[in-house]
């Protein structure tokens, strides 16, 4: 209990660190884009490439896998539908700044604390979908509805995917874990050194997207936005909670997962699609506090 409280406490508090230091002039907002750059292009593949092991396939894994996918697309569909604005910019950046969850460095510690570590496939498999969306699915989306219903060959939205390096590792380390390739330990070991510094970078550039000084009508705004997706992912946890077909253990790690704070990959693609506000970051920061508490909650009753 004390592991997750003092993760999450030091995930706010860099956080802060992020903010106090875009006051002190330290960074400008800007160069919050600096290093959504250095996130998405260094620290972001060595995370994932550390992270490389062994998976054993069976058709039961295929479900939490699903989640993982059809989560995002829930909430990219609820993001986009509650947008008041009929301006495709504002859609596709409320599309954006809602969705995927935020496992790797949020959840696994919670199962980590918590559960036994066989628990763990059911968390891993969810966010193999959960980051198929995340790191390029969901921007995809949201570009075109910024850009309209121009039609794009087969070959551009391939150019894209590639395009994307924390994709192509992940697909790489995908099939390097489903062929039960065991990664030399020594080039884990390496990667990792970048890896672990992936937390703090995120962490970070929120800090310097975020703005604490928020209007009332914002207030109203991010509160609406945050009430939407939990209350949203509750009701979905629950009916996989009372009706999937899989064991107790499993469906307990998905709803974990559904309740997970907002993806830091959010702000960074908000960025890249040319919004300059600060409601991506504050959306984010904001809804580590609400999981932490629902988190908290569940992990000691299903423990």
């Amino acid at each position: 209990m004390f592991t997750i409280l003092s993760r999450a406490i030091g995930f706010l508090l860099i956080i802060y660190l992020g903010y106090f230091l875009k006051q002190r002039k330290v960074f400008k907002h800007e160069d919050g884009a600096k290093l959504s750059t250095l996130l998405m292009n260094v620290t972001l593949p060595c995370s994932i490439l550390a992270s490389a092991a062994p998976i054993p396939f069976s058709f039961d894994l295929f479900l939490p896998f699903m989640m993982g996918i059809v989560g995002n697309l829930i909430l990219d569909g609820f993001g986009y539908y509650f947008e008041k604005s009929h301006q495709p910019f504002k859609k596709g950046i409320a599309l954006i700044q809602n969705s995927g969850f935020n496992i790797g460095t949020f959840v696994i510690p919670f199962v980590i604390a918590f559960f036994p570590s066989k628990y763990m496939m059911t968390v891993l498999l969810f966010d193999t979908g959960n980051s198929i969306m995340c790191i390029r699915g969901n921007y995809l989306l949201a570009e075109r509805i910024i850009q309209g219903k121009q039609k794009q060959s087969i070959k551009a939205i391939l150019k894209k995917i590639v395009a994307s390096i924390p994709l192509c590792t992940y697909l790489m380390t995908l099939t390097v874990s489903l062929l039960q390739i065991q990664v030399p330990h020594l080039f884990l070991n390496i990667v990792s050194i970048a890896g672990n510094a992936n937390p703090f970078i995120a962490m970070l550039m929120i800090g310097v997207l975020v703005d604490f000084h928020i209007d009332r009508q914002d207030v109203r705004l991010l509160v609406k936005r945050l009430l939407q997706r939990f209350v949203l992912m509750g009701l979905l946890a629950g009916f996989v909670y009372f009706t999937f077909p899989i064991s107790l253990v499993a469906r307990q790690m998905l709803v974990l997962c559904l309740l997970a704070p907002i993806s830091t990959l959010g702000p960074v693609y908000a960025l890249q699609l040319g919004s300059t506000r600060s409601e991506s970051a504050n959306l984010n920061s904001l809804s580590i506090f609400i999981s932490l508490l629902m988190l908290t909650f569940l992990s000691m009753c299903f423990a």
